[in-house]
């Protein structure tokens, strides 16, 4: 982890890119939201951040209290937190009633890989313990961008998703994409939560709902423990649900 991060602020910039040396490049706009995430000549994403509009991208934190869950939208379109960046990292930074939170995508040192991880600090003596938990969503294309950005929904025909119980990881969700890309290579994603996962999706759809377009809160934004459901879309998406924690 570097020790300082630089702010950014709209008028310096139009987007900033970390890598690492195998690789992996990942560009964010200057409202916040993530562009995009390469590895070599594949976009991992199915989706590229648009400078007005986000994406679908987003990471939540969020707050239970019985069967009430509240949340924050700490990384995506409606966040309202501070971007940094240094060397290796993004740091999107920011404040949720008496609850100070860090989320820092981080990016290995060798390996085609990266990390997100999440600080939370509570500021005073009103804020319940919780439990807290996250929420990661991330479209997935796993193809050239050109041949995703002609057509999302046909490269997501082509992504072939398992999800799977792992002993200490809980859910982990393994998309390898169908049709060959360069050198005739099958790129895969795996994501996982090194704290354990509750709830898993591969659908975009399944974790919004139609409600999302009409300006709601997506479908399962809300919900305790998200449904794990593998479906083979027209919106490929790892949707991952940690498993809650108290501070």
């Amino acid at each position: 982890m570097p020790d300082t991060f630089t702010t950014l602020t709209e008028p310096e910039f139009d987007q900033r890119i970390i890598e690492n040396p195998a690789g992996v490049r990942v560009s964010v706009l200057a409202n916040g939201c993530l562009q995009w995430i390469m590895v070599g000549p594949t976009m991992v994403n199915l989706f590229v951040g648009h400078p007005l509009g986000g994406g679908p991208m987003r990471l939540l934190i969020r707050k239970h209290d019985g069967d009430t869950v509240t949340h924050v939208q700490a990384v995506g379109p409606d966040s309202h937190a501070e971007v940094a960046v240094g060397e290796n990292a993004f740091r999107w930074s920011g404040q949720w009633n008496e609850l100070h939170y860090a989320v820092d995508l981080i990016l290995h040192t060798t390996e085609p890989a990266w990390a997100w991880r999440i600080t939370l600090a509570a500021q005073g003596n009103n804020e319940p313990a919780g439990p807290y938990d996250a929420i990661l969503v991330q479209a997935v294309g796993l193809a050239a961008r050109g041949q995703i950005q002609n057509n999302e929904a046909y490269t997501s025909q082509y992504l072939d998703h398992q999800i799977f119980d792992h002993a200490t990881f809980g859910r982990v969700i393994a998309t390898r994409q169908n049709l060959a890309q360069h050198g005739g290579q099958h790129p895969q994603l795996l994501t996982a939560c090194l704290d354990g996962a509750a709830g898993a999706l591969t659908a975009a759809f399944d974790f919004f709902g139609p409600a999302v377009r009409a300006g709601y809160d997506p479908l399962h934004a809300s919900t305790p423990t998200i449904p794990t459901r593998n479906r083979q879309y027209e919106f490929s998406c790892h949707v991952l649900q940690s498993r809650p924690v108290s501070l």
